[in-house]
């Protein structure tokens, strides 16, 4: 049986007085496929260069395009008046087979949109992995800090120590130079006592813990210097100024002469 759309196909042809109505379908629709939007309907649109079009595809394409204008197929010209709107029936094959594919198209719409949350879900996770792994570096580059700064303060508590060993054999190597019997100590030896024991405070003004470790050790040392010199009867002042930035010794003089 002749379909509705091939006859009115070859009187639009007959009445265009060329051979383009028996021409082959140029968009090459299989089973009433529509080739713009590619769906099947049954109601199409025939363009007089033969071109079959879905009436909802031709009405996006007439409204972009204008009355007249060329086929989106085969790119030939056409005027409006020569439009033809073609009502096609459907076989029960075609229609199951559109069924089909419209579950299918059902079933992949579901199945993209679980895979979209699923990616929103990883990106998220993504994320989160990203800051979790910027904070370790963070803490990882202030462990390195702090150990650099322990290096270094075990280094200066270890020169720290070195210096109250040296002035403590200086001022023995001193005391026995003068002897119990001297009559006088010299001023300007104990002085330079006094500097050395001020530049030994000031490497270390850095850290707090550091300035507490060297006060306490001094501390010691002047105490034993202090009952040493009970011994030969003389005193020892001792004055210590605290600025904002630094501990410092400014001078240690001996006042009083021993006694022969």
């Amino acid at each position: 049986m002749r379909s509705s759309a091939g006859k009115t196909g070859e009187r639009a042809g007959k009445a265009g007085g060329n051979s383009q109505g028996n021409e082959r379908n140029c968009g090459d629709a299989d089973g009433l496929i529509c080739p713009i939007c590619m769906e099947a309907s049954a109601t199409y649109v025939f363009f007089l260069v033969g071109t079959l079009m879905v009436f909802r595809a031709f009405i996006k394409w007439l409204q972009q395009c204008g009355s007249s204008g060329k086929c989106p197929q085969c790119k030939r010209s056409y005027r409006l008046k020569d439009v033809r709107k073609l009502f096609a029936s459907v076989d029960g094959e075609s229609q199951k087979r559109i069924q089909s594919l419209e579950a299918k198209c059902i079933s992949l719409e579901e199945k993209n949109s679980a895979l979209i949350k699923e990616k929103t879900k990883w990106r998220e996770r993504e994320a989160e992995l990203k800051k979790r792994e910027a904070k370790l570096q963070q803490e990882i580059k202030q462990r390195k800090e702090a150990f650099t700064l322990i290096e270094t303060a075990t280094r200066e508590i270890k020169m720290a120590r070195e210096e109250i060993s040296f002035a403590s054999r200086e001022i023995e190597t001193a005391k026995r130079e003068i002897g119990y019997t001297s009559g006088k100590i010299e001023t300007p030896g104990w002085v330079r006592e006094t500097n050395q024991i001020a530049r030994l405070i000031e490497t270390i003004r850095l850290e707090e813990v550091h300035k507490s470790l060297l006060f306490d050790a001094l501390l010691n040392l002047l105490g034993a210097q202090i009952a040493l010199a009970s011994i030969m009867d003389f005193h020892l002042l001792l004055r210590l100024h605290r600025s904002d930035q630094m501990w410092g010794i400014d001078c240690l003089v001996m006042h009083q002469v021993l006694e022969s």
